[in-house]
């Protein structure tokens, strides 16, 4: 495994108000081991897991995630879901909401938008109503149980997003080939949204990994059989996921980097293999750049340390120079 930790402290960040949100007494809010993304780039984090109404550190990684927000000047958050525990939501009126959601991301710097997807938690409550909140809220965007959205770097490169419902993709119906069943239409969904898009950057989230080295969730071969070769056939960078409470990157054969952050609370312990490039027991998040040519992604611990860095390149052709012999990228070359 390569783990890469930056050396420089920046000064004390001044002026960001976390409102309601005090974190624990011996958590550092003012040193952090990073320095800030470049502004001309696509700034936004990932997180996962996190519903906790703000128990098991869910508060002390919100005031460090608003934080470094503010530092990189972050355009939007990803939650890979597991939005609310242990049974998701009622309504859009549960408490939770604020309990969970409202009352803890709080920081000036987190006001914006949210881009959404349940996990196995939220779809043991009303999903529906997880859309519906998005109605009533400025920054809680989830339009559909999957969607998609393009955002633009400032030099002009097109990013595609496409966030997915990955309780049906779990499931051996997708491959049935039945078209007329939800779980087909949704593959068939990606593969033409993925097709259609001209954007640079493809990147998929989805709530649960295809690969996981963590101690309660390992790879899927159902996932990996349903969504890995429409991935690799349309070159996508990078997938997103959570479920796994902790942050790892898996790289398997083949270009599309495998990001887990679902360590936004809860955390359980990892095992790594000879795919995993990193693997992180530690509640935190993952802080992510994107150039017209380099995602920059950090895992960033409650303690604004980061505990592992890596560069995934636009250019996933078989010329890339940070290939193996087997089609793999390198890590962290």
């Amino acid at each position: 495994m390569k783990y890469l930790a930056a050396l420089i402290l920046v000064p004390a960040l001044l002026g960001v108000g976390c409102d309601q949100v005090a974190p624990h007494a011996d958590l550092d809010t003012t040193e952090s081991t990073r320095t800030a993304f470049p502004s001309d780039a696509l700034n936004f984090m990932i997180i996962g897991d996190w519903g906790r109404q703000g128990d098991d550190n869910q508060l002390d990684v919100a005031v460090r995630m608003g934080l470094e927000s503010a530092r990189d000047g972050s355009s939007f958050v990803i939650s890979t879901g597991d939005n609310f525990y242990e049974t998701g939501v009622d309504s859009i009126d549960d408490r939770l909401w604020m309990a969970s959601f409202e009352d803890v991301y709080t920081a000036n710097s987190l006001q914006i938008p949210w881009y959404i997807v349940a996990g196995n938690h939220d779809f043991a409550g009303n999903v529906d109503a997880q859309v519906a909140y998005s109605m009533q809220s400025e920054r809680w965007t989830f339009p559909a149980p999957y969607y998609s959205i393009e955002r633009e770097i400032e030099d002009g490169t097109s990013v595609l997003f496409v966030f997915l419902e990955t309780e049906g993709l779990n499931s051996h119906l997708a491959q049935s080939g039945e078209s007329g069943t939800p779980l087909v239409r949704q593959l068939n969904w990606l593969d033409q949204t993925l097709t259609n898009s001209d954007a640079e950057w493809k990147i998929v989230v989805g709530h649960r990994p295809l690969y996981s080295v963590g101690e309660a969730h390992v790879d899927n071969p159902t996932l990996i059989g349903n969504l890995k070769p429409i991935l690799d056939r349309h070159a996508v960078q990078a997938y997103f996921a959570g479920h796994s409470h902790s942050l790892q990157h898996q790289q398997p054969e083949g270009a599309t980097a495998y990001i887990i952050s679902g360590a936004g609370s809860r955390i359980r312990a990892v095992n790594p293999n000879d795919m995993t490039c990193a693997a992180e027991s530690i509640p935190g998040f993952v802080a992510a750049s994107l150039t017209s040519n380099l995602l920059t992604l950090q895992f960033v611990d409650m303690f604004g340390d980061v505990r592992y860095a890596v560069d995934i390149p636009r250019d996933t052709s078989a010329n890339d120079p940070r290939r193996r012999s087997n089609g793999t990228l390198r890590c962290g070359a």
